[in-house]
């Protein structure tokens, strides 16, 4: 469990652990004072998630309501990854963060800024190198949009399942989107109510980039740039393709899959 405790000077987030009275059956918290780490006093908290492997907590009126993610290790409370507002682009960062779990063990956040009056749902996805076992982040803006009541509105999101919902603070209306994660596709049934649902890559083409991505791709494919990609690339590469996969060109020009 974690805390943050407001001082004259700056506030302190804490790692706390709970003990029970086996005679009251009282809880007690014991506070970690080696595993701590410090904000500004101006930090105004509006998100605090902890999952199995990451913490985070958000601040979207910091940095002149640009606003800041910072993305701890649970175990430490060393910094990760911060992830800030920039220009007049992302204003009040992370006013609504939430998280889901994606492919492999990779955790992801969704959180919210505003441009103006547009409000934005934006996307980071954390994962651990398979080789380093160093923590990587990648971050997708603007993944989802909406236009909002005026400049001051916020954008509200929750979550079920694949499901994201979203809705301005200001407004009745309730909108929503499917967002799937790395290795499976978004499919659309042929029926007059356009049912979709998230569906896994089948072995053969076993790699796809998630979201609303409806095509995947096969191994040997993938394996031909996957080297160049981004991190993210390759970590859901090595996730969807076990086996070590040889790009080969055929007579037709088409890439040829060859697993060993």
């Amino acid at each position: 469990m974690f805390g943050a405790i407001r001082s004259q000077g700056a506030i302190t987030l804490y790692s706390f652990t709970s003990a029970i009275n086996s005679d009251s059956f009282k809880a007690t918290m014991i506070r970690d004072n080696l595993t701590q780490t410090s904000l500004l006093a101006t930090t105004v908290i509006s998100a605090l998630i902890a999952t199995k492997d990451l913490l985070v907590l958000s601040c979207p009126t910091c940095l002149n309501n640009f606003g800041t993610i910072n993305i701890y290790d649970p175990k430490t409370l060393q910094t990760l990854q911060t992830i800030k507002g920039t220009s007049k682009d992302y204003q009040y960062l992370g006013n609504q963060v939430l998280s889901r779990p994606n492919t492999d063990g990779s955790t992801q956040f969704w959180f919210t800024s505003r441009k103006s009056s547009n409000l934005q749902v934006n996307s980071v996805i954390g994962f651990k190198d398979y080789e380093t076992q160093k923590w990587d982040f990648e971050i997708r803006y603007d993944l989802w949009g909406f236009l909002g009541s005026s400049n001051t509105d916020v954008a509200s999101v929750s979550s079920y399942l694949n499901w994201v919902f979203y809705k301005s603070l200001n407004l009745d209306v309730i909108g929503t989107f499917q967002s799937c994660d790395y290795n499976y596709i978004e499919q659309t049934d042929n029926t007059l109510s356009g049912k979709r649902k998230c569906v896994k890559c089948p072995i053969s083409k076993a790699f796809s980039y998630g979201f609303a991505e409806q095509q995947c791709k096969s191994c040997s494919e993938v394996a031909s740039f996957k080297n160049n990609g981004e991190p993210i690339l390759q970590y859901m590469y090595r996730a969807a393709c076990p086996f070590d996969v040889v790009p080969t060109v055929g007579e037709d020009g088409k890439i040829k899959e060859v697993v060993p």
